[in-house]
């Protein structure tokens, strides 16, 4: 079996989320910074909502676009 938990319920992952968002931060000038609390913020939001969470400055298409790259 194979568990998916990318919200922290079961294990923390907000520093794996973090490091996989600063490495597309990191290759796209477009992109700002994304913190830890963005990171904790997003926990359980879906994905529109974690797109705007992250990038609020950009379109929601080209949010969802870099959001689907983390």
């Amino acid at each position: 079996m194979i568990i998916f938990d990318l919200d922290g319920t079961l294990w923390n992952t907000e520093k794996t989320c973090l490091k996989a968002a600063q490495e597309i931060v990191k290759k796209n000038d477009e992109l700002q910074d994304i913190t830890i609390d963005m990171v904790r913020k997003g926990m359980g939001l879906s994905e529109i909502e974690n797109a705007r969470n992250y990038m609020s400055y950009l379109d929601d298409d080209k949010a969802l676009y870099y959001l689907r790259l983390i």
